[in-house]
């Protein structure tokens, strides 16, 4: 089972190396790059259909978004990248405009399918997304905590000597340095955290995980890889390929005491989308720091409905 079109919206680092991970992974028959620099997009999908010799997936290039409006996803990958001496929140300004812009074109080519919001800052433009999109709030999310999950998992795996496989962490809340690590809810070898982590090793996991993408921008100048798998995993979700909920950035409307804000939870998706926001039960210290980071975004918040 496939999705029939999913439409790639900024075809920089992160958005080809998305669209190649899709290409390769048998989740969808055509693949639409839109770029401004229609060169660059069309250059991406002549090089990724090289790779694809004995598929039946087709890849094209357009900066039109009228041949957008058949997608049944669109992957927002467009905006400013981070830089190393920069955070997240600083590209809110530049990305945010972009995506207002993408949202008011989506609208007036009457798209109504599904948004997966990769730009950066991720949850803010997520909600940005959410309340300009004239559609269901089910139909938007943002790859948010997922890839700090991943990355919790694999610096667990490395601090334990334990291979990934056996390892399910999450992290809830902001994609940056509002993250919450759900220790309560992850598991190691089928055993609660506590049995193989302390304390101590919990807090220097969860320091690492904050900085992984910064030091990937250090060594490397941007990451891709990482966040292209995650993507994958929530169309494969939306797919039905994987029955486990998956942390995602979504509209909270009073789920663990939070209103009006995107941030992740763990929620089960299908082809419409959203179809659950998952409310496991959580320790209070948790709940607290999630109450706490939506307080703190709030205040930061510097957006109106329009």
């Amino acid at each position: 089972m496939r999705f029939k079109q999913i439409s790639i919206i900024g075809v920089g680092k992160v958005g080809s190396t998305i669209a190649y991970t899709l290409a390769i992974s048998n989740v969808v028959q055509s693949l639409l790059l839109v770029d401004k620099n229609m060169n660059k997009a069309c250059g991406e999908a002549l090089d990724i259909t090289s790779s694809l010799v004995g598929s039946d997936v087709t890849i094209k290039a357009s900066y039109n978004y009228a041949c957008i409006s058949n997608s049944e996803i669109v992957i927002i990958c467009a905006g400013k990248a981070r830089t190393t001496s920069e955070s997240r929140e600083d590209l809110f300004d530049t990305n945010c405009k972009v995506v207002e812009k993408i949202i008011e074109d989506l609208n007036t080519y009457n798209y109504h399918g599904i948004i997966i919001m990769v730009t950066n800052p991720v949850d803010i433009l997520t909600y940005v997304a959410n309340i300009n999109f004239k559609n269901s709030f089910k139909k938007v999310l943002g790859t948010g905590t997922l890839i700090d999950s991943y990355r919790l998992t694999s610096v667990v795996a490395d601090e334990l000597k334990l291979p990934v496989n056996v390892i399910e962490c999450y992290i809830w809340g902001e994609h940056g340095n509002l993250s919450v690590p759900m220790w309560s809810l992850s598991k190691i070898q089928n055993k609660k955290s506590d049995y193989y982590l302390t304390l101590k090793q919990k807090e220097l996991l969860a320091t690492k995980v904050k900085n992984f993408g910064a030091e990937i921008i250090r060594e490397k100048g941007s990451t891709c890889y990482g966040i292209s798998y995650a993507v994958l995993r929530i169309i494969k979700a939306m797919l039905g390929n994987s029955d486990n909920p998956i942390p995602v950035s979504v509209y909270l409307n009073g789920q663990y005491g939070i209103y009006d804000l995107c941030l992740s939870v763990s929620c089960q998706l299908n082809r419409e989308g959203i179809y659950r926001i998952l409310t496991p039960s959580i320790e209070d210290v948790e709940q607290k720091k999630l109450f706490a980071i939506s307080t703190q975004m709030m205040r930061d918040k510097k957006i109106k409905r329009r």
